[in-house]
């Protein structure tokens, strides 16, 4: 093992290091090719705000009015310090390849808080705040929610928001056309709790429901208001996205970057304090850290857990690492495929697994192991020794095969090149499993092919296994089985695994937990939940995934809330 822990670590610094001062030069040179910064007036001195109070416990049904401040300040700055105007730019690996909000890809979420808006949100900590909404009550028999709507938002196109806005978009829901897009798949799944949307008025909307849903403030922190003027561009790819966000998108150049400028009707008349962020798209994870500490970029995402300690060593820039809502890196399994339809073979895959080696030399000591999506105590779901029910162990591995009367056997995995430590890690199990009588064949497409595979293709266009990574799982566990296609229970549940795999028991615990006001009851419901998932393994976990940024230290008053989205509208530049 030690050899292989060397040999891994030697591996990614060697792709590194080989490269880095090539990268250099070749950034340097072509920092005059980048997208020029547009000149754009300073925003309006910033008032005085205060924050939200916390949110109430998920079961508490609330009678009177809960009100809340309408202009929030997550981190409090200095304003006499503040320095408004200038353009930042920011990098990530792959291509935008929608621009619905509702989709929550990794590759996309950079322009969530950018673009768009919601009726409240929560910050990293779990406290409430509102956005579109300024106050909101729940009715006493809990089948209800009324909420007051700010009076003056605007749509980026110029048009007023409304109550009736969130009625249309709760009908995308319903449209036959939309249903075929992953964003609209999504919020549906999570909207299932929700009986209607009504406009009382054009600043008072209502929501019904059939029964008591304790996790709507969870549902309403995933519901940004977006507009689909086209039902064939569900992506929302053929047009300028529209949101109500502190930025508006005035420029795209596929492949390349994105330019947003500060939206001169946004409500909150104190930010953004920028006057435009350009988001530049790379194709090499090898070309994000050059970028940045040559000063082509203010920023970068999605940081390679090995690039951590190059950016630390050098004083004029910092690391954020951020784990948002609970993201994990796992493997999508293919069911439908003999032999991985036997539940043995999975776990067999599952003790073949190294997660310990992989979170220390390709995760560099950031990542955790885990065999469970459940791992934080911060969800009603964890249990402790689902965890790490899986310690690597080949012989048990090797065991289960034989008992499945398995054996010489080749899979296939396929990774997208936005995500190299995928691949890496890949390799490490690729050595372990070829011990055990399994060929693992390892195909890495660009991010655009990779999602065509993983994302919408009904069969996992043959693969056997692909590497994902999953959010959501320290929200309430309603919100994670409505939104996680992979991890789907059932139709009764909302959410259908699309690779085969099916549970009765699974699919009644998610059904019953989504619904059941006793806490305790429900923790009961999804712990057996995650145990199934641990013994069926539908997914294979890996290790814990946080978001890692790179920023210049110019860079001041950048957060995080509690989906690990990033918030623009406060940040400025020190320079």
């Amino acid at each position: 093992m030690e050899k292989q822990c060397k040999q891994s670590r030697t591996l990614l610094n060697q792709n590194v290091f080989k490269i880095w001062t090539v990268l250099l030069m070749v950034v340097l040179m072509v920092t005059a090719c980048a997208p020029a910064a547009s000149t754009a007036t300073s925003a309006p001195a910033a008032s005085a705000a205060t924050s939200a109070p916390a949110e109430d416990t998920a079961t508490k049904v609330v009678s009177e009015p809960t009100v809340l401040p309408t202009e929030v300040v997550v981190e409090k700055t200095d304003k006499a310090t503040v320095k408004k105007g200038g353009t930042l730019t920011w990098a990530e690996l792959g291509d935008f390849n929608s621009w619905n909000a509702w989709a929550m890809s990794g590759t996309n979420d950079i322009m969530h808080n950018m673009i768009y808006s919601r009726l409240l949100w929560k910050d990293a900590s779990g406290e409430i705040h509102p956005d579109l909404a300024t106050s909101w009550e729940i009715a006493e028999d809990g089948l209800s929610m009324t909420l007051k709507l700010r009076d003056d938002v605007k749509w980026h196109d110029g048009k007023a928001f409304t109550a009736n806005d969130y009625v249309e978009m709760f009908g995308y829901t319903k449209d036959k056309v939309l249903s075929t897009s992953i964003g609209v798949q999504k919020i549906n799944g999570l909207l299932k709790s929700i009986q209607d949307v009504i406009a009382v008025d054009d600043h008072t909307l209502k929501l019904t429901f059939a029964q008591p849903v304790p996790f709507i403030y969870d549902i309403l922190d995933y519901w940004y208001a977006i507009l689909i003027p086209d039902k064939e561009d569900g992506n929302l790819t053929k047009t300028m996205a529209v949101g109500t966000g502190p930025f508006k998108m005035t420029e795209w150049k596929t492949k390349e970057y994105v330019r947003l400028e500060k939206f001169a009707d946004y409500f909150n008349k104190d930010v953004p304090y920028l006057d435009e962020i350009i988001i530049r798209r790379l194709d090499q994870s090898e070309t994000l850290v050059p970028n940045l500490m040559s000063g082509a970029v203010d920023g970068i995402g999605k940081v390679p857990s090995s690039y951590v300690e190059t950016i630390k060593a050098d004083q004029n820039y910092d690391v954020m690492i951020n784990e948002g809502s609970g993201n994990i890196i796992n493997v999508i399994v293919n069911t439908k495929l003999a032999p991985l339809d036997k539940k043995e073979v999975r776990q067999a895959l599952s003790y073949a697994l190294d997660r310990q080696l992989i979170a220390d030399e390709v995760y560099y000591g950031i990542s955790e192991p885990i065999t469970s999506p459940f791992y934080s105590p911060a969800t009603i779901a964890y249990r402790k020794d689902l965890v790490t029910a899986h310690e690597f162990n080949l012989e048990k591995a090797k065991k289960l095969l034989d008992d499945a009367g398995v054996g010489n056997i080749t899979l296939t995995f396929v990774t997208g090149t936005g995500f190299p430590e995928w691949k890496i890690y890949a390799q490490i199990w690729q050595a372990d499993l070829a011990k055990i009588g399994i060929t693992l064949k390892i195909d890495e497409f660009e991010n655009a092919k990779f999602y065509e595979i993983a994302q919408k293709s009904a069969d996992l266009g043959g693969y056997n296994l692909a590497g994902w990574s999953t959010g959501r799982t320290k929200r309430d566990p309603a919100i994670f089985f409505q939104t996680q296609q992979q991890y789907g229970a059932g139709e009764k549940a909302g959410m259908v695994n699309p690779y085969g795999w099916y549970n009765a028991e699974y699919e009644d615990c998610v059904t019953k937990g989504r619904t059941e006001l006793d806490q305790a009851k429900r923790a009961e419901y999804y712990q057996r939940a995650n145990e199934i998932l641990v013994d069926e393994l539908p997914m294979i976990q890996v290790v814990t995934n946080p978001y890692v940024a790179g920023l210049s230290k110019n860079v001041k008053g950048l957060y995080a809330d509690l989906l690990g989205f990033y918030g623009f509208e406060q940040v400025w530049l020190d320079k």
